[in-house]
């Protein structure tokens, strides 16, 4: 017997705007352990992290 996969590690990224129900049904669906979470008003700020996070998530592989 195979174990399942444990929790992904994840970085959530909001806008403020953000719908709590969805990013709760989102974590159980995917399995996610967030373990940082941006809010902000701004949305070059959540452009600019994601593209970070991007690359280093790139650079890593």
């Amino acid at each position: 017997m195979t174990e399942p996969n444990p929790p992904t590690r994840a970085v959530a990224l909001l806008h403020s705007t953000h719908d709590p129900a969805t990013y709760e049904a989102l974590t159980r669906k995917h399995r996610l352990t967030i373990v940082y979470t941006v809010h902000t008003d701004v949305a070059a700020v959540l452009a600019a992290l994601r593209s970070a996070v991007t690359t280093q998530h790139r650079t890593e592989q």
